[in-house]
């Protein structure tokens, strides 16, 4: 078991050297919306008062956000499960925690894209008229 954790411990670092430190970046959760006159203030959000259609680009960041950290996040727990069954050694109840460790994983996954696919047909029609374009297009005029 502790070369299993070495292995894991060295891949993660090896990983972590090979990722362009452009994406160790925040999110910016005000992209696209055209709030008031100028569109960073000091603190990097908007400046000025904002409209309904900005609220709804800033909404569908977060929610873009947030999909794609529930993604990672069950992706890497599956990945996790799959380590500890390799590493079980015959032991059942690993295997048994190892094989719910990525049951619950692919569950959440699934609710994250049935959560988003509820959410994108609700603002679809709210926001394009059920038009078939993806409420992930808004554009503010």
């Amino acid at each position: 078991m502790k070369h299993v954790v070495a292995f894991s411990l060295l891949f993660l670092i090896g990983l972590a050297l090979f990722v362009p430190a452009h994406q160790a970046q925040a999110v910016n959760i005000w992209e696209g919306a055209k709030c008031g006159g100028e569109v960073i203030g000091p603190d990097g959000g908007p400046k000025g008062p904002c409209s309904l259609c900005d609220a709804m680009i800033v909404m569908r960041n977060i929610i873009t956000f947030g999909f794609q950290l529930a993604f990672s996040i069950g992706t890497a727990m599956i990945a996790w499960g799959a380590i500890r069954m390799m590493a079980a050694g015959g032991n059942e109840k690993t295997v048994t925690d190892a094989k719910s460790i990525m049951t619950s994983a692919i569950i959440g996954i699934v609710i994250a894209v049935a959560a988003w696919t509820i959410v994108n047909t609700v603002l679809s029609v709210f926001i394009q008229s059920g038009a078939s374009a993806p409420w992930s297009t808004i554009t503010c005029t």
